[in-house]
């Protein structure tokens, strides 16, 4: 047991002891762990929110980054979503904030990480979700009630003039949404309309 991990609050755990003993098999023993003064004395990591639901249009949002404990506390602030950027310095000491932009989703919802760390920290590091809504895409050429990689491979067997099942193609495909081109058909338009889109949720 690392009795050095103990949260400030103190912890408890049950250690069971079992024996073949007919009367009384198994023995369960109470320990309760208090932080060390050491851990009293030591910079403790806080990070607000723990996590954020954005919209799909582009926008900017505050982290708050604090020592809940004592001494000195250093930290960095890093992501590596191509989607989220920190604006302001990513590092600071005690307490401070970033702020950190967000680009607009044309694609499905996706979440991103952004990771605060500080070395000597308690609570060290600290992961931030980011819950990104999305655009819901109508290029839904097997009527499931979705765009997906299903949709993707329909199209492309088509274009390439292989053979479907009946029935994995919606009966009024011209008369709606996912016939991208406009024209009745369904081919490579479709397809690659459906893999951008997929794409974007990475």
């Amino acid at each position: 047991t690392d009795w050095n991990a103990v949260s400030l609050v103190g912890e408890t755990g049950i250690i069971t002891l079992s024996s073949n003993d007919p009367d009384e098999s198994s023995v369960f023993v109470e320990v309760n762990a208090s932080p060390s003064s050491t851990q009293f004395s030591m910079p403790v990591l806080q990070v607000s929110p723990p996590f954020r639901e954005v919209y799909e249009a582009a926008g900017t949002f505050r982290v708050d980054i604090s020592n809940a404990g004592k001494g000195t506390m250093d930290w960095t602030v890093e992501t590596d979503e191509y989607w989220l950027v920190i604006e302001n310095e990513s590092f600071g000491t005690d307490d401070g904030s970033v702020t950190v932009n967000y680009e607009a989703n044309g694609g499905p919802p996706r979440t991103g990480i952004i990771t605060v760390e500080a070395a000597t920290a308690g609570n060290s590091p600290q992961m931030l979700e980011i819950r990104q809504s999305g655009i819901p895409l109508t290029v839904d050429i097997d009527d499931s009630g979705s765009a997906d990689l299903v949709d993707a491979i329909l199209a492309l067997k088509v274009a390439a003039g292989t053979e479907v099942a009946h029935g994995m193609i919606r009966s009024d495909f011209a008369a709606s949404d996912a016939d991208v081109g406009g024209d009745g058909k369904i081919g490579l338009e479709e397809a690659i309309r459906i893999l951008n889109y997929l794409s974007k949720a990475r």
